[in-house]
């Protein structure tokens, strides 16, 4: 599962520059993980699974001691470590609507997390939320927040245009760097995390407003998700059920609509790899049941009908198909052996 949520590999490129400002061990860090960093500056544009990035994370923080290096790596952080992303970022006609194409193409950053814009008649919020089952490092949010400030700062160059951040992580002992870099009220062991600022002055600011550039780069941006969204069929129905599973059923018609496909389609392109939306959407429920047994303390009850289980003993059934034994065995045997 976890080789289908990746990050652009370019995110390296701050993480190892501010690590060499610390004297840490870089290459052995990222030979721990499975990583190279020559092959990453030589191909940018590659993709790295969650799985490398939040373990590289927390190597990091164990290395550095230091909970807030997020905040250290964003400021490291040049629009072109995004890529043609980052140039339309730059381009754009305001940086209010720099971030409503971050949310539109978040996904060329990294397709573990969703982007919304929230605006109020006075604020604009830029929230991030992990998909769920897919653990996305803290100091991975730390470090993209903070990368927004350095992006905001080199065209603003004032602190007016901050409001207060959200972060949905465990509020640290000392939370004075983290108010230092975002000069704001922050509110940790919050439900989200959204970095609030102020339209007015979002709305006015621009870098270097340069339409024909902009539009270029948004085709290139364009093109690189169609390269990276062009894997299986399966790969593309999964992560659309990953979005909807813990909102409700998910149903064909829907998916088939979000990838522009009939139902008819969509099931023959299944079918001619070995596979149907239904068992698309139990393996979901599986890989769905088998993270919250283990990574959260979730009842079952809960978690039942949390992932669509009309009732428990139906829940009790599968976890006895899945993994030969109760939920509630599952957990303890796994959780023993941790």
């Amino acid at each position: 599962m976890n080789g289908e949520y990746t990050t652009l590999a370019s995110w390296l490129l701050p993480i190892t520059k501010a690590l060499s400002r610390c004297s840490a061990n870089t290459e052995a860090l990222l030979e721990q993980v499975g990583l190279d960093l020559n092959e990453v500056q030589a191909n940018p544009d590659m993709r790295i699974p969650i799985s490398k990035m939040s373990l590289l994370w927390t190597l990091v923080e164990q290395v550095t001691s230091n909970p807030a290096f997020g905040l250290e790596v964003g400021k490291q952080v040049n629009p072109l470590h995004f890529r043609a992303l980052g140039m339309l970022m730059m381009t754009s006609s305001s940086i209010a609507e720099t971030f409503d194409k971050i949310a539109d193409y978040y996904s060329l950053i990294s397709n573990s997390v969703g982007v919304d814009i929230i605006r109020t008649p006075e604020k604009m919020g830029l929230k991030i939320t992990p998909l769920e089952s897919v653990e996305v490092h803290p100091m991975a949010i730390d470090a993209f927040f903070s990368s927004v400030i350095t992006l905001c700062d080199s065209i603003i160059h004032s602190d007016t245009y901050i409001d207060s951040l959200l972060l949905d992580r465990v509020a640290p002992i000392n939370q004075n760097e983290w108010k230092a870099r975002f000069r704001c009220a922050v509110k940790f062991d919050s439900d989200f995390n959204c970095l609030w600022m102020k339209r007015s002055v979002l709305e006015r600011f621009s870098a270097l407003q340069d339409p024909k550039m902009a539009m270029h780069s948004e085709s290139l941006v364009q093109d690189y998700l169609s390269t990276m969204h062009s894997g299986t069929w399966c790969e593309k129905v999964s992560r659309a059920i990953h979005s909807d599973i813990l909102q409700g059923e998910p149903s064909l018609a829907e998916i088939a609509d979000r990838l522009n496909l009939s139902e008819r389609s969509l099931s023959r392109k299944l079918k001619e790899e070995g596979t149907t939306f239904r068992a698309l959407v139990k393996d979901k429920r599986k890989e769905l049941a088998a993270f919250y047994l283990l990574k959260s303390d979730i009842s079952v009850t809960e978690l039942a009908f949390k992932i669509g289980f009309s009732d428990v003993s139906n829940f009790n059934r599968a976890c006895q198909r899945w993994f030969g034994c109760s939920p509630s065995e599952y957990r303890k045997q796994n959780t023993d052996a941790l």
